[in-house]
């Protein structure tokens, strides 16, 4: 990204971490931006905004992170593209959005391979066990 009249972009780098299958963390890091930053929230297609926790700030990135449901991580994927709504402070006193629109592209297939290798939440490994059991079963039936 980058502003009108500048040569050079900002980076920004997400992280999705998961606990399980259902459960995740989204990681938002970017440069510190000079003018400082009141929030920084999340939306898609008109839905209401999720706020992120922080900042945490290293020397030179701060890290914006939330957690996540799987529906909520389905809903920001399933759209082709997010917004994201960094809130500064103006010198007025006044809360100053800027919206900055991102394309999904690529997404849904990196959050394939990662539930791939996440842990079965509580609910999964309920129906794991309760397909299995139920194929046992039915193979003592016959």
């Amino acid at each position: 990204m980058r502003k009108p009249g500048e040569t050079s972009f900002r980076l920004l780098q997400w992280r999705v971490v998961c606990f399980d299958t259902d459960r995740f963390v989204l990681d938002f890091q970017r440069p510190i931006p000079a003018e400082g930053l009141a929030s920084v929230s999340i939306a898609h297609s008109g839905a209401s905004a999720v706020y992120f926790n922080g900042p945490t700030r290293g020397p030179s990135i701060e890290r914006w992170n939330m957690g996540l449901i799987r529906s909520r991580l389905d809903a920001l994927v399933n759209h082709s593209e997010i917004e994201i709504i960094e809130t500064s402070v103006a010198a007025d006193g006044r809360l100053a959005p800027r919206a900055i629109k991102l394309s999904n592209e690529g997404w849904a297939g990196a959050i394939k391979t990662l539930l791939a290798s996440c842990p079965l939440s509580k609910g999964d490994l309920m129906i794991q066990m309760s397909s299995q059991a139920f194929r046992s079963g039915d193979t003592a039936a016959k």
